[in-house]
């Protein structure tokens, strides 16, 4: 439910305004439509006037009365000015430097900006976060505001730095390649090429022509010698899928690489060299696999240096309503159509619907119901368009209290640093804390005072 204060102000009384209306109430959004004569009652100034974030929506010939002005400029830093490019309010904003977003009426994709605008305000400061919720990570869009996945992406970014082999676990469809290329394309590798390799989709002697290429005559049919994908990815990273598959054969002979760096083509006798960073990834669990020596012990010692845990999407449901509209602009996109948007009962089960498929599966209802649906807000009920809604597995009580306990601390921690300008003596005074137990706890979860220093901060 999103409970902050929307307010249209005289948007276009025509078939605009109700299609910006429909849009808003579809995702559940409170707004309020006020006529000119409206401003002048002082009972709006008074709900204007107020510590809570705000949203005012202009059109093109509606005045800015000073209150109003006033009410922006009390929380400039949290509100957003949706205008027509032709109204006196963007003046304002702009010289109030508040977020604003201009564009002409005419625009064909006017309301499905304004409403993904209001969207992604509302999930940045219903928890006072002042990270972006789109992040654009190594080229590729990952869409998250919840801390589990704002967790990640901070160790991904870390593990990009770094030049070691990197294990990712994740349930299908959370996106172990999209993780696998931000590592990529955030390393110094990001000019050479980016392999992937789908393990459990070749037979045995097929991967090892694959990965390490063979010679004329290798084997029946091998008429002439082949690059295998190592050598093609020579110099950036190679990602190996469903790295549980591998036969014991193939796990001999890419332990071997591992540890050498070098390599033969099958049927050839030369050594070959090349320098390659190896990402793998599985849905599996490798430690049960090498407990019943199904998987190599020493191999996996040589993978898992580093490794990225993806949540799975019940984990993070508050990304729902986020990766909705991204795919649905990415749909409408793809067939030329204006975008829909989802009624606020189809958000409702959607955020408590368990998705074991995870985002593919997201990705793939939207697709669909976007294609069957001819209205331009989506509204599907639960068991028509899912058979069964199964729920998260309860995790133990201990488990769930400490990662609450986690969660409260970053937040907290974030939160401080941020109001006092990455002043740690003042924060550490403003939580009732020792500075060293404010410091160890700032190590602890990784947080560095440089990202809340404000500019006329002094070195503490």
């Amino acid at each position: 439910m999103i409970d902050k204060k929307i307010i249209l102000v005289e948007f276009d009384s025509g078939p605009r305004q109700e299609a910006v209306r429909l849009a808003l109430i579809a995702h559940n959004i409170h707004f309020h439509v006020v006529s000119g004569a409206q401003w002048v009652s002082q009972p709006w100034a008074d709900d204007l006037v107020s510590p809570e974030p705000t949203v005012v929506v202009f059109e093109a010939g509606a005045p800015v009365p000073e209150f109003l002005t006033a009410s922006l400029q009390l929380h400039k830093s949290s509100a957003l000015v949706v205008a027509d490019a032709r109204s006196g309010a963007v003046r304002v904003a702009e010289s109030l430097q508040i977020q604003v977003f201009s564009e002409s009426l005419q625009a064909p994709d006017f309301i499905a900006s304004v409403v993904e605008m209001i969207g992604r305000w509302h999930q940045v400061h219903k928890r006072d976060w002042g990270t972006d919720v789109l992040h654009a990570v190594a080229g590729a869009n990952v869409v998250a505001s919840s801390p589990a996945m704002n967790e990640t992406l901070q160790l991904v970014e870390k593990v990009s730095q770094v030049d070691a082999g990197v294990f990712i676990n994740g349930e299908t469809g959370t996106g172990k390649e999209l993780i696998a290329r931000a590592i990529h394309y955030m390393s110094e590798r990001c000019d050479d090429p980016f392999i992937p390799v789908n393990c459990g989709a070749f037979t045995d002697d097929l991967l090892l022509s694959e990965l390490f290429g063979h010679e004329k005559g290798a084997f029946t049919g091998a008429e002439k010698s082949h690059t295998g994908l190592i050598e093609r990815a020579n110099g950036g990273t190679l990602f190996l899928d469903e790295i549980d598959t591998l036969s014991a054969k193939a796990q001999v002979v890419l332990l071997r690489y591992l540890q050498e760096q070098e390599y033969r083509p099958v049927g050839g006798d030369d050594l070959r060299s090349t320098d390659v960073r190896v990402i793998a990834a599985s849905n599996a669990d490798i430690d049960a696999l090498v407990a019943r020596n199904e998987f190599r012990q020493d191999l996996w010692f040589r993978i898992e240096i580093l490794r990225v845990d993806l949540p799975p999407l019940r984990d993070r449901h508050c990304d729902i309503f986020l990766l909705s509209q991204f795919f649905l602009r990415q749909i409408a996109d793809k067939y030329r159509r204006e975008i829909k948007v989802l009624h606020a009962d189809t958000v409702d089960w959607m955020e408590r619907y368990a998705w074991p498929g995870n985002v593919r599966e997201l990705e793939n209802f939207l697709h669909r119901v976007f294609l069957m649906t001819d209205e331009d807000v989506l509204k599907v009920p639960a068991k028509g368009a899912l058979t069964e809604t199964p729920q998260p597995p309860v995790r133990s009580f201990q488990d769930a209290k400490n990662q609450c306990i986690r969660d409260f601390e970053r937040d907290y921690l974030e939160r401080v640093l941020r109001e006092t300008g990455g002043n740690i003596t003042l924060a550490a005074r403003r939580a009732e804390k020792e500075r060293r137990a404010f410091t160890r706890l700032m190590e602890k979860y990784d947080i560095r005072r440089e990202q809340f220093l404000s500019k006329d901060s002094n070195t503490h």
